[in-house]
């Protein structure tokens, strides 16, 4: 395969579509953590060198098996290198992507937090959601009938550490709005 940087302009797009792909696969790959950390790498990796915009069609979903919930399932990892791995790949997706692009992941997110087994998948949504809160503060005030209502539930969760990320995620998402009637729920969660 080639590098991105030499590969002329048309075959950027090919490549990188078949690189998601394949680190899709390794991201679902239970027997090699080796490969589930390379996936998590190389997603990082690319978001950080300026291939985000590129790579965004590719790894922007909700969708079931695709590469974004494939890397919040990762949070709960049992090898450490995997899930440090997926944060960061997480956090560069983030950040570099277009803020409007908020509204596609925030349905996997939700999810994750109202559904998922493991604590440590909700508390890493939960550190995703204050991001997206900092770097698309307009979208998630927009998204605020979605996000109370799960929020407002993870408050209650039986994992301390989810129940103090959800009261912070809580507190910077309704100090996103101005309606009083907002800010007041924040304060009846407790």
């Amino acid at each position: 395969m080639l590098p991105l940087t030499s590969s002329p302009p048309t075959q950027s797009p090919l490549l990188l579509c078949s690189s998601a792909s394949a680190d899709n696969q390794a991201l679902t790959d239970k027997k090699s953590a080796v490969n589930r950390e390379a996936a998590c790498s190389t997603i990082s990796t690319l978001c950080e060198n300026g291939a985000a915009q590129l790579l965004e069609p590719y790894i922007i979903s909700s969708d079931a098996n695709t590469p974004f919930p494939n890397l919040l399932e990762a949070f709960a990892d049992k090898e450490a290198a995997v899930k440090t791995a997926s944060i960061a790949a997480v956090k560069a997706i983030v950040q570099s992507m277009n803020p409007w692009a908020t509204f596609v992941i925030l349905p996997a997110l939700l999810e994750q937090i109202k559904t998922a087994g493991k604590w440590q998948v909700k508390h890493g949504s939960l550190e995703i959601l204050q991001q997206l809160i900092n770097s698309a503060p307009a979208q998630m005030g927009q998204a605020m009938p979605d996000l109370i209502p799960v929020l407002a539930g993870a408050v209650w969760d039986t994992k301390a550490d989810v129940k103090k990320a959800a009261k912070s995620t809580l507190e910077k998402a309704t100090a996103l709005v101005t309606n009083k009637d907002v800010s007041k729920i924040e304060s009846r969660v407790e």
